[in-house]
């Protein structure tokens, strides 16, 4: 299996939690990654409910992979495989990919070390 480490750094929004990964092998020629898991669905629930004529089905909570810098800076908003719709887990999203989240083994060395 492919091998996705998350390094720590996360960009919150209003409406997304982004998350970077260094991937291995990089996916679609990009060691790093931001997933991004985006969902104003509560919002369009409500339309949904109370506005019908506002509702967006595009709305729905997607979650999209992105290639990055290593700090999380996204280089281009075209998605990479393993890009979904319909649910909000960066994890599913990399193993769409291929890949599967694993520690960091020189994070647990180095600090074994100590």
């Amino acid at each position: 299996m492919k091998k996705a480490i998350y390094t720590g750094v996360t960009n919150q929004t209003g409406v997304s939690d982004q998350r970077i990964f260094m991937v291995d092998p990089p996916l679609e020629g990009h060691e790093f990654v931001c997933v991004s898991a985006a969902g104003m669905h509560e919002i369009n629930d409500i339309l949904k409910t109370q506005i019908p004529s506002m509702y967006l089905p595009q709305m729905e909570p997607e979650t999209y992979i992105f290639p990055c810098t290593p700090e999380g800076n996204v280089t281009s908003w075209g998605e990479l495989e393993g890009s979904y719709r319909g649910g909000l887990s960066h994890a599913q999203a990399l193993l769409n990919a291929g890949y599967e989240i694993v520690e960091d083994d020189q994070k647990n060395t180095s600090s074994s070390n100590r």
